[in-house]
């Protein structure tokens, strides 16, 4: 698996509290740059995550309703 598979994965486990979190602060418990941080939300979002996010706010992943 690639690296950024692995570090786009981190980041969508690092959302999995469902709290508010900065490109800034993802991008520094990941080790990339801020830039790349909005690449994977674009990746994750395609991929069907449901990540919420708003200018100068975070991203926020939905919480999914259970079945």
């Amino acid at each position: 698996m690639s690296s950024s598979v692995t570090r786009a994965g981190a980041v969508l486990a690092a959302l999995e509290d469902h709290q508010i979190k900065t490109a800034d602060k993802l991008a520094a418990s990941v080790g990339v740059s801020p830039r790349t941080i909005y690449r994977y939300m674009r990746d994750l979002r395609a991929a069907g995550h449901p990540i919420l996010s708003g200018a100068g706010m975070g991203y926020l992943l939905k919480e999914r309703p259970s079945k």
